[in-house]
């Protein structure tokens, strides 16, 4: 079976080197294309780490905001589909990779809620948040179809699978007379803007998400002479997640399977068209996550372990994720 499946694909590697320079295919009596985007772009927003103070209640006992203002990236999108779109319906299937450069990304702001009474703010502190790395990949897949020559409707559906890794660095610490541990009496006390600031050195805590979506999705695309305008909007109840937080001076590790919320993502774009192979163009989008919810596994590892026993919290974690995004690009049909 090894032998058959190598030669198949060097079977269909060779059909692809064989094409014709226009990279035209026969697929259902109609001409095929391949197109290469390479684009580069930045994100702008903010992803959300957050616990519950129990699983019957949506009161955060803590929150970090780790800010992206920026996040830059380099990609690349693949398409294979209908040459003339506007011209014929057909199948289409493409892919997009975009991985960012390790960056100081703004701030990471850690919030605490566990005063006497459960609602008051007790902690906060603000770090410098360096990305370490991220990679998006998407992959989708559908049929399009004209309508009056001009507009040209698809109908996908994508896997998104994203990925984030981040550390919160330097900054400070403004706990008063909380500190780590309650303090005299037994109880936090309500957080004050007057509190010191206590400097932190040094790395912190490091996070990152894994995001795993699947979503059905609409895509407008109208073609006005050399112009192209497009549309498009996702939206899905199809979400799973990942998140790991390591406190590193604590010595915990947190870890959060979480399921469900929602995630939507519309987007627009404006493209020129030089001439039948090259277009080059821009896009936005608003992409958010909201509602995650999970289990919440906690492991001490190190010298604090010896005191502490590890657990599980029942849906006690979450996590969120809202970002702009823009980018330029060229549009190169093989």
């Amino acid at each position: 079976m090894k032998i058959l499946s190598f030669f198949c694909c060097f079977v269909i590697l060779g059909i692809f080197v064989n094409l014709p320079c226009q990279g035209q295919i026969q697929l259902f009596h109609r001409p095929y294309a391949f197109t290469l985007t390479p684009r580069t772009g930045l994100m702008y927003g903010t992803l959300y780490e957050i616990a519950y103070q129990n699983s019957e209640t949506d009161r955060y006992l803590s929150e970090l905001q780790w800010e992206q203002k920026p996040l830059v990236y380099q990609g690349f999108d693949f398409l294979f589909g209908p040459r003339s779109p506007q011209q014929d319906w057909g199948f289409f299937i493409g892919s997009s990779l975009k991985a960012a450069v390790p960056m100081q990304t703004g701030s990471v702001e850690d919030r605490d809620w566990i005063a006497a009474d459960g609602t008051a703010l007790s902690h906060f502190s603000a770090h410098d948040n360096k990305t370490l790395g991220a990679f998006f990949f998407n992959l989708n897949s559908g049929f399009s179809f004209p309508l009056w020559k001009v507009l040209v409707v698809q109908l996908p559906l994508s896997f998104d699978y994203q990925f984030i890794k981040m550390v919160a660095m330097d900054g400070y610490t403004q706990y008063g007379p909380n500190g780590s541990v309650p303090p005299p009496g037994g109880s936090y006390q309500p957080w004050n803007p007057a509190f010191p600031k206590k400097a932190f050195n040094g790395s912190g805590i490091s996070y990152s998400q894994h995001w795993f979506i699947l979503s059905p999705g609409l895509v407008l695309a109208a073609n006005l002479g050399r112009f192209t305008l497009s549309a498009s909007f996702k939206i899905s109840p199809l979400v799973a997640a990942i998140a790991i937080d390591d406190h590193m001076v604590r010595e915990i590790l947190f870890t959060d399977l979480l399921v469900g919320g929602l995630y939507l993502e519309p987007a627009a774009g404006l493209s020129f068209n030089f001439n039948r192979r090259f277009r080059i163009g821009a896009d936005f989008s608003y992409r958010r996550i909201k509602g995650t919810r999970g289990n919440e596994i906690v492991e001490y590892y190190g010298s604090n372990g010896d005191d502490e026993s590890d657990g599980v919290a029942l849906d006690c974690g979450g996590a969120g994720m809202e970002l702009f995004e823009g980018s330029i690009f060229l549009n190169i049909r093989i």
